[in-house]
């Protein structure tokens, strides 16, 4: 679902959902909005899916034509912005508070209209550090949607950047899911680190970028632990190859309560800062998936083909 996101218009979201969910029906939509005001979500639609019996916020992903893209995720210096006793991305948090002022009260009275749904706040890229954030915001106060029950709650945030402290991971690791594709660089590296390669990137070449690369590789670690954000909540990392390896493997969901320990170190592959963070990648690789017996817990087949990416 988070594909129609990038749509721009509705019809242009229809046919990029019917590609993969030929009976999506554009008469679910609630609300399609391009919102570009400063500290505003990225693109995002909302709709109702009755027969999961939900309501689906979807939020796009970053723009590299959009200059307003690029201030969100750069706007952050390690321990600036405190939450609920940890720390989260600033220039994430800010459209996620704009999220809880124009976007919940459209949510709330969808989730009055059908009681008993649940509430799905999905994103990728930039716009899965704003789902995040913005689950997290409901989370701590409920009586923005109808004061529903937290379980309802879900945030799902495909090849997200780095946007809280391990407190507030370990925290909502309940109800917020971050799916992580093979060697993705974005959930490995923090703002500043994302900052730093966009400017080499502009100025020199790929080589130089990979020696970057590599020593932020080496560093990274040093960073005081208290203050260091993580890719947010429970992590469902997708692999489809292994370390050093070029020839493809069946796919295989590899689940973690939380990033404790896990991906501090860049990767250096072909596949890393392309097709890695390419949700058409991920969905590709996904369909091939075969979930374990064991795996049905989640409710996501490990069922990841129906909470944000919404496959069939």
């Amino acid at each position: 679902m988070v594909l129609g996101a990038y749509g721009k218009n509705i019809d242009d979201l229809e046919r990029e959902i019917k590609e993969h969910i030929p009976s999506f029906d554009k008469g679910c939509i609630v609300k399609f909005d391009h919102p570009n005001s400063r500290g505003s979500c990225p693109p995002y639609f909302i709709c109702v899916d009755h027969q999961r019996r939900e309501i689906g916020m979807y939020i796009r992903g970053l723009n590299l034509l959009h200059r307003h893209d690029y201030v969100c995720l750069m706007s952050n210096r390690r321990g600036e912005q405190e939450c609920d006793g940890g720390y989260v991305h600033r220039g994430m948090m800010e459209p996620a508070k704009w999220a809880v002022r124009f976007i919940a009260p459209i949510l709330r009275e969808e989730l009055l209209k059908y009681s008993g749904y649940q509430l799905v706040i999905a994103g990728h890229s930039l716009g899965a550090g704003v789902a995040a954030l913005f689950t997290l915001l409901l989370l701590q106060d409920r009586v923005v949607i109808g004061d529903i029950p937290a379980a309802q709650i879900k945030g799902y945030a495909i090849e997200p950047p780095r946007v809280m402290s391990m407190k507030l991971c370990i925290r909502n690791s309940p109800y917020i899911y971050s799916i992580i594709h093979q060697d993705d660089f974005l959930p490995r590296v923090s703002t500043s680190s994302v900052k730093r390669i966009l400017l080499v990137t502009f100025s020199f070449t790929i080589i130089v970028l990979c020696f970057h690369w590599l020593k932020q590789a080496l560093t990274t670690e040093k960073d005081d632990e208290f203050y260091r954000l993580y890719p947010p909540g429970r992590i469902l990392h997708v692999v489809y190859k292994q370390p050093g390896k070029q020839h493809h493997t069946p796919v295989k969901v590899r689940v973690a309560d939380n990033a404790r320990g896990r991906f501090n170190r860049i990767v250096l592959s072909a596949s890393a800062a392309s097709s890695d963070h390419s949700i058409l990648h991920l969905i590709r690789h996904l369909k091939t998936y075969k979930a374990a017996e064991g795996e049905e817990y989640l409710g996501l087949k490990l069922n990841l083909n129906c909470k944000g990416l919404a496959l069939k």
